[in-house]
């Protein structure tokens, strides 16, 4: 996925193209041309209105960059999809990327992870196992689609709360854990192994799903 990044601030830019490019993303600045960016990342801090009306010209979701101890209110960020505070962490940085991206997505009636017996019906909101319907919750449902979006990537407990339950939710990551359990449960002994558990870090969908050739679709975020 291309992130496009639009500042006055060739440090700030800096910073962002290094640390995009560690979570995987390229990266495209206002003249670079080529592909169009997926997402527009706006610096805020100054020459915002000037900015924010070129990054419309893009048609893409628009996270607006400000200060974390900004003293006023910023009065167009009801035309952005998402804020972000600066500075933060790379997990923030993915997660609000992910989030915008996500809301934006067209819906289309195809969008099936299918593997082998395994199948999730992202319009549907249905999980089936050997055409078995499993009774999930909706966060249940949400949680392994986000970790069905990218399989053998590795999403940490805060990552996962902030996508599946939102960035003001103060319950912890034990939530995470608890839903993970009750997901593994629910799949059964033939695919419970399919969610792995990376030591102090979080979890991920088994690389064997990305790789295996009877992989029919993968959703794409």
């Amino acid at each position: 996925m291309r992130v496009g990044i639009l500042t006055a601030d060739s440090s700030l830019a800096v910073q962002l193209r290094h640390d995009l490019t560690q979570l995987g993303f390229s990266t495209i600045g206002e003249d670079d041309g080529g592909e169009a960016p997926a997402v527009i990342l706006l610096d805020c801090r100054s020459s915002a209105p000037e900015l924010l009306s070129r990054s419309k010209a893009y048609n893409k979701p628009i996270i607006a960059i400000i200060e974390a101890r900004a003293s006023r209110p910023v009065d167009f960020l009801t035309e952005v999809a998402d804020v972000l505070f600066y500075p933060c962490s790379k997990d923030e940085l993915y997660v609000r990327i992910t989030l915008a991206t996500h809301k934006n997505r067209p819906n289309h009636p195809s969008e099936v992870f299918e593997w082998r017996d395994f199948r999730i019906d992202l319009t549907g909101y249905e999980v089936s196992v050997d055409g078995t319907k499993l009774d999930l919750t909706y966060k249940e449902f949400e949680l392994l689609k986000c970790l069905a979006s990218s399989p053998g990537r590795v999403f940490t407990r805060s990552q996962l709360l902030k996508i599946v339950w939102g960035y003001d939710y103060i319950e912890g990551a034990r939530t995470v854990d608890v839903h993970i359990r009750r997901l593994r449960s629910k799949l059964g002994s033939k695919y419970e192994f399919l969610i792995e558990t990376v030591r102090h870090v979080g979890y991920r969908l088994t690389s064997e799903v990305a790789s295996n050739r009877d992989q029919k679709s993968v959703l794409k975020s």
